[in-house]
């Protein structure tokens, strides 16, 4: 059993995230998320569901592009 699942109870490690990094971090991991959400309802057919979180994705990249 890896390390990280025996202490945490699964795969992932899920330490802190340094705060000068952090804001941009969290929205990185967010916007993977949504990704990974759009995919699944393009799959599931859910095509306003699908615009709405492609939407959302690009608002959240431009978002990062302005902080950088």
């Amino acid at each position: 059993m890896p390390v990280v699942k025996s202490i945490q109870g699964y795969d992932k490690h899920t330490g802190k995230i340094p705060k000068r990094a952090g804001g941009t971090y969290r929205v990185q991991m967010d916007i993977n998320r949504l990704k990974s959400d759009l995919k699944n309802a393009v799959e599931r057919e859910e095509y306003e569901l699908a615009a709405k979180l492609r939407d959302e994705i690009h608002e959240m990249e431009n978002r990062i592009q302005g902080d950088e």
